[in-house]
C-alpha cells in the first residue's frame, strides 16, 4: 500500500538547495529522491539494533553527519531499549527523531533472514509504468524525415521499471526508457528501447563482503573530488549533507543515460577497522566524432569534440553520436577508521577512445587530452564532541591538484556555523567528479563557503550564507578571468502542524564577457548582479487538505541593462490516509522579460518524480494530479498540465518549437506491488 504520508514527508528540492541555476543539476534531481525507500521502510522499519553501518549510513532521511552519530551511539550502546534514546545524541534535532519514527523500531527478537529467503518474500516488488506525451506537435516531427535533424519517433515518452529490493539485503532492477521523438522497434534504428539499465546488488553477504554489484551502479570515493555519480544536492542549509560518507556503492536507478557505472563493485572487509572497496566499469557514451591531423607526423586520428550527456536519439545526427565512446574505469578504495578519526586511501585509473580534442578550447589548456588518466586522493573524518573536520586532496598524473576542506561547528542547540575551502587547479579535470563548487566538477575553481544556522527561539530559524568564488584560468567562451559572489538569507517559522512560511533573499554577482561596442576585437569584463526574493507560506486547513502559496522575484542588472521576473502560484493539496483518493492542483502565473531572468519552482508531480521547470517568458501555468488506489497493492496516477503564453503565438525554439501559445503534457503511470 502506497500511504498518502509519503507525500507529506517528502523532500522538497528547492526548499533546500541554496543555488538553482545548472539546468543539468535540475534534472538530476528526479533521479535520486527518497520516496521509493520510505516507501518499504513504512511497513519494514529499520531495527536499530539489527541494522550495521551500511544499513545506517544509507538510510535515505539521515545526512553523513546525522547517521554517523547515530551509528556511534548504536554500537556503543547495543541493544538499545527504546526509539526515544536517540533524543541523547548531541547535534540531532527533535523534528529530526519524529520525522524517523514511521520507519525506524526496537526489535530484539528479529533477525534478517537469508538473502536467498529475503528475494522469495511477498511485498518486495514492484512493477511501475508510465506514458506521457506533449499534446502540441514540435518542429521536429512536421519536418521531413530525409532531414538529419528531423524527428524519427513518436512523441510518445515511454518508461518501465521492474524492481525487487529489501533495503540492506538485496535489490534486482531493469529499467528501460524511450523518450519523446525516439524511435521503438525499428529496426533501421533501434532493435527495442533506446536505454535499458539493470543491476543485481547484495548486501551484508557474509561478515567479509559487506556488498556487491553487477550491471549499473553509482559510486562514491572519498568527497567526490574524483569520482562520484551520485547526487549531491550542492550548497545547502543543512550542512550535513555537505558532507559526504565516502566509500558507497549503490545500484543505479536513474534514467540518465552517460552517468552510470556498469560492471562490478565491491566492498570488503578485511578486518574490523579496514575496509577495502574495488570496482571495474566499461561503458559507451555519446560524443560527436572530429577527425585531426598531427602536423608533425601527418597522421590522422579520430578525436571527440564533447561528450553529449542528454541521452536523446531523437534524429539521424542524434543517434550518429550515440555509443561512439567507449570509457573504462578501474579503482579502489581503502578505508580506515579509528575511534574519532576516519582516514582513506583512493585510486581510479580512466581510458577513453576516442580521447577529448582540447583544440579551440582555451578553457582547457592545462587539461590533459590522454587516451589514459590516472588519479588518487586522501580524504578523512574527525568527529569530537561538535566539531566535525573532513576533506579531499587529490593528485591526477600530472600532478595538477584538487582539495576541499569543511569545518563544521554546532555552537549548541541554538546555533551552527560551517566553513568550507576548496581549491581546484585548471587542469585537474575528473568528468565523474561531484563536489561542492559552481559546475559540480572539481575543476578550474577557488572558493570560501561560510553559512551560520540560528535557532534562537523554538519556532524561528535564521539560516545565512556567503560563498566566494574565483576562477584561476578561462572558463567556457570567456577570455578574461572571472570570479562570483554569493549571499543568501532565510527567515523561517513554524508552526508544527497548522502552517510554516519563510522569507528567502538570494544575490549573486558574476564577471561576464562582453565584445566592446567601440571595438569588436577587444573583450570587457563586466559584473551581471541577480537578487531574488521569495515569500512561501503553507498552512493546513485541516487534516486532510493543505494550501501552498508562493510570489518569488528576479532583478538582474547587466552592464546597466535591466530585465526582470515574477512568479505567483498557488497549490491545493488534497491527502488521507483514509481514502484511496489524493492530489493537488497549481494555478500560476508569471511575467518573466529574459530567460536569464527565468525562475525554477519545484511542482508535484506522479509518484517518485518531481518537476522543476524553469519559468519563462509571460503567462498562465496550471497542473492536476490525481492518484487512486483501487486495491492495496495498485495505484494508478495521471497528470495533466500546461503553459499558456500569453505574449507570444509560439514556445520553445530550433526543433522543439511549437506554433501555439500552448505547451500542454499527459501522463499516466500504474505502479503494482506485489
Amino acid at each position: 500500500m502506497v500511504s498518502p504520508s509519503i507525500w507529506s514527508q517528502a523532500i522538497n528540492p528547492d526548499e533546500q538547495i541554496i543555488e538553482l541555476e545548472e539546468d543539468e543539476l535540475i534534472e538530476r534531481i528526479n533521479d535520486h529522491i527518497p520516496e521509493a525507500q520510505l516507501e518499504y521502510f513504512l511497513s519494514h522499519p529499520l531495527d536499530l539494533n539489527e541494522a550495521n553501518k551500511e544499513d545506517v549510513l544509507n538510510f535515505p532521511l539521515l545526512t553523513s553527519v546525522e547517521a554517523g552519530k547515530i551509528n556511534d551511539y548504536i554500537q556503543a550502546h547495543r541493544p538499545l531499549l527504546s526509539i526515544y534514546e536517540l533524543q541523547s545524541i548531541d547535534g540531532l534535532s527533535t523534528e529530526l527523531i519524529k520525522r524517523l519514527l514511521p520507519y525506524i523500531t526496537i526489535d530484539q527478537t528479529n533477525s534478517k533472514k537469508p538473502i536467498w529467503e529475503a528475494m522469495t518474500t511477498a511485498n518486495h516488488s514492484s512493477f511501475v509504468a508510465r506514458w506521457s506525451r506533449t499534446l502540441q506537435e514540435s518542429k521536429g516531427y512536421q519536418v521531413d524525415d530525409s532531414l538529419n535533424a528531423a524527428y524519427l519517433g513518436s512523441p510518445d515518452k515511454l518508461f518501465l521499471k521492474f524492481k525487487s529490493a529489501e533495503p540492506g539485503r538485496y535489490s534486482i532492477s531493469l529499467i528501460t526508457e524511450k523518450d519523446a521523438g525516439e524511435p521503438i522497434f525499428n529496426s533501421q534504428y533501434t532493435k527495442s528501447f533506446d536505454f535499458i539499465s539493470a543491476h543485481l546488488y547484495l548486501e551484508n553477504i557474509n561478515p567479509t563482503i559487506r556488498s556487491l554489484v553487477l550491471g549499473d551502479y553509482t559510486l562514491r570515493l572519498g568527497q567526490g573530488l574524483i569520482l562520484d555519480n551520485g547526487f549531491s544536492i550542492g550548497k545547502s542549509f543543512q550542512f550535513g549533507s555537505i558532507v559526504k560518507t565516502p566509500s558507497i556503492i549503490k545500484p543505479y536507478q536513474s534514467v540518465r543515460e552517460s552517468e552510470m557505472l556498469r560492471g562490478i563493485a565491491s566492498k570488503i572487509k578485511l578486518n574490523q577497522n579496514l575496509n577495502l572497496l574495488l570496482f571495474y566499469s566499461s561503458k559507451r557514451v555519446d560524443g560527436n566524432t572530429i577527425t585531426i591531423q598531427n602536423i608533425d607526423s601527418n597522421d590522422v586520428e579520430n578525436r571527440i569534440s564533447s561528450l553529449q550527456t542528454s541521452g536523446l536519439h531523437r534524429s539521424r545526427s542524434e543517434i550518429e553520436d550515440k555509443n561512439t565512446v567507449e570509457l573504462d574505469y578501474v579503482g579502489m578504495a581503502l578505508d580506515y577508521a579509528f575511534a574519532r578519526l576516519k582516514i582513506g586511501l583512493n585510486g581510479v585509473y580512466k581510458k577513453q577512445n576516442p580521447a577529448l580534442s582540447n583544440a579551440n578550447r582555451l578553457d582547457r589548456l592545462f587539461v590533459s587530452n590522454d587516451h589514459e588518466q590516472y588519479f588518487s586522493s586522501v580524504h578523512h573524518q574527525w568527529i569530537y564532541k561538535n566539531l566535525t573536520l573532513c576533506g579531499e586532496w587529490a593528485l591526477d598524473k600530472n600532478s595538477n591538484y584538487a582539495f576541499v576542506e569543511h569545518v563544521i561547528l554546532s555552537l549548541g542547540r541554538k546555533a551552527e556555523t560551517m566553513i568550507s575551502y576548496r581549491n581546484f587547479h585548471p587542469g585537474f579535470y575528473s568528468d565523474l567528479s561531484n563536489t561542492i563548487s559552481t559546475s559540480t566538477l572539481s575543476w578550474n575553481e577557488k572558493g570560501t563557503y561560510l553559512a551560520l544556522n540560528l535557532y534562537p527561539v523554538k519556532k524561528l530559524t535564521i539560516n545565512g550564507s556567503i560563498d566566494f568564488t574565483g576562477f584561476p584560468w578561462l572558463k567556457y567562451q570567456t577570455d578574461l578571468i572571472t570570479g562570483r559572489q554569493e549571499y543568501s538569507m532565510r527567515i523561517q517559522y513554524t508552526e508544527r502542524k497548522k502552517w510554516f512560511a519563510y522569507l528567502q533573499f538570494r544575490r549573486r554577482d558574476k564577471d561576464l564577457n562582453v565584445i566592446n561596442p567601440m571595438d569588436e576585437k577587444e573583450k570587457l569584463l563586466i559584473q551581471e548582479e541577480s537578487n531574488q526574493l521569495r515569500f512561501h507560506l503553507e498552512t493546513k486547513l485541516n487534516s486532510d487538505w493543505t494550501w501552498r502559496s508562493r510570489i518569488e522575484f528576479h532583478w538582474l542588472n547587466t552592464n546597466g541593462k535591466s530585465e526582470k521576473g515574477m512568479l505567483i502560484s498557488q497549490d491545493l493539496l488534497f491527502k488521507s490516509i483514509e481514502s484511496r483518493y489524493s492530489g493537488n492542483f497549481r494555478f500560476a502565473i508569471f511575467d518573466i522579460s529574459d530567460y536569464d531572468a527565468r525562475i525554477y519552482s519545484f511542482e508535484n508531480d506522479v509518484l517518485y518524480q518531481y518537476s522543476l521547470p524553469a519559468y519563462n517568458g509571460r503567462g498562465i501555468r496550471a497542473y492536476i494530479n490525481f492518484r487512486y488506489r483501487p486495491f492495496p497493492r495498485i495505484t494508478l496516477e495521471s497528470r495533466f498540465s500546461t503553459y499558456y503564453y500569453t505574449d507570444e503565438n509560439q514556445n520553445g525554439s530550433g526543433y522543439d518549437l511549437i506554433d501555439s501559445p500552448y505547451k500542454s503534457e499527459i501522463k499516466f503511470q500504474i505502479q503494482i506491488q506485489f
